[in-house]
């Protein structure tokens, strides 16, 4: 086997006149690429805009709502959808400290103590 036979042919490279074109496409899609950057920087501007409006409507619309704040007729405050609460539900932290935890069991305890007196009270009245 001749030593050309043994080697294997390798791809040949490509003429200069096609890297040309492919330049052309790489620059195209160079400038579409800057074109959607620009245009999402605008719409995250727009975007912060409309935020910040949205925000100082929402203030404005507080505002008169509390100046306004008394209950209307059927019991709920205005500005406020019935039958939604307002906050949620607000989750405490576990008490770990045995120091506080004591005297928080202390105070339950005398608060139940007087609840048990007022009542013995209130039976003995009536």
């Amino acid at each position: 086997m001749s030593p050309r036979a043994a080697v294997k042919r390798r791809r040949r490279r490509r003429s200069p006149n096609r890297t040309a074109g492919a330049n052309g496409a790489a620059t195209a899609l160079l400038s579409q690429v800057s074109a959607l950057v620009a245009q999402n920087q605008q719409l995250e501007r727009e975007n912060r805009e409309l935020q910040a409006s949205i925000a100082s409507i929402g203030q404005a619309v507080q505002r008169v709502s509390s100046v306004s704040g008394g209950a209307t007729r059927t019991g709920r405050r205005v500005g406020r959808p019935a039958g939604r609460p307002t906050t949620g539900v607000r989750r405490r932290r576990r008490i770990t400290d045995p120091q506080t935890l004591a005297r928080r069991r202390a105070g339950l305890a005398k608060a139940r103590a007087v609840l048990a007196a007022k009542r013995a009270a209130a039976k003995k009245k009536g």
